[in-house]
């Protein structure tokens, strides 16, 4: 699973930090996401899973990096239950 930061204009090197801290919230949620989700015969990691984290619209997608087999997968539910579940405002 891979991460694209998207910082709006001169991201201070404070935001910058705060990301790991989200990272990790993120990676917790989406793995966990990712499993109930996926067929666990077939999905034995998530390393073709890419997601772009939008600082200033504070949303995350998935990303056009992701296979769209994949994508097709998950878009039905990935917003709600990843995007409905972050809270921005910590590190905003």
């Amino acid at each position: 699973m891979k991460f694209n930061w998207i910082f709006h204009n001169d991201a201070d090197q404070q935001l910058k930090k705060q990301t790991i801290d989200l990272e990790y919230k993120l990676r917790t949620k989406i793995t966990r996401f990712l499993m109930e989700h996926l067929d666990h015969d077939k999905f034995d990691d998530f390393s073709d899973f890419h997601f772009d984290v939008d600082l200033h619209s504070k949303r995350v997608a998935v990303s056009k990096k992701t296979p769209l087999e994949y994508i097709e997968m998950i878009k039905n539910d990935f917003d709600n239950q990843v995007n409905e579940w972050l809270d921005f405002n910590a590190i905003a």
